[in-house]
């Protein structure tokens, strides 16, 4: 269990297995560093979990990500297999449901098969946004300010239905 959000913490899975181990109704999110708001650069910046580049021109709508193609994924039969994922900052509300929370390695980025999954739940992909010529933050950083983030939010949102729950109903 992850001491601070309680958070079981299963190892050695493959991702066709992930699902199963997942409540029913969960929705999975992945965080990295690909913010399609941001311009777009001629060199490809190593997945990180951060945003890179400056937060979203429009935040109050859903952006939809085509992440890049992994240098080792430049076939286009592989990049047509990208899933399409809407977009939204980390502060945005997406913790509504029950959620699972993938972050993109420093290295790597997302694999298509974490963002397959994200597709299949219904999942967003979360952006953290950074200042220009931060390239990525530390996946760990990342998972935290994500993590605390939807923390925050389901708390606030228990927090509101218990005063309408208190509160009587004249008539």
């Amino acid at each position: 269990m992850g001491a601070h959000f309680r958070l079981p913490i299963i190892t050695n899975l493959d991702w066709e297995s992930v699902p199963s181990n997942l409540p029913a109704g969960t929705q999975v999110c992945v965080a990295d560093n690909k913010d399609p708001a941001a311009p777009a650069k001629a060199t490809s910046v190593p997945g990180g979990a951060g945003g890179a580049g400056s937060a979203p021109d429009n935040t109050t709508a859903p952006v939809k990500s085509r992440p890049e193609a992994a240098p080792e994924h430049e076939d286009e039969e592989e990049t047509a297999d990208i899933p399409e994922l809407a977009t939204l900052c980390y502060y945005e509300d997406w913790a509504r449901t029950p959620v699972a929370v993938v972050i993109g390695g420093e290295t790597h980025g997302l694999s298509t098969d974490a963002l397959h999954l994200a597709a299949g739940t219904g999942g967003r992909r979360l952006v953290i946004p950074v200042v220009p010529g931060v390239d990525s933050l530390n996946a760990a950083v990342a998972a935290a300010i994500v993590l605390f983030e939807g923390k925050r939010q389901l708390l606030r949102r228990h927090k509101q239905e218990d005063v309408r729950q208190k509160v009587p109903v004249v008539g």
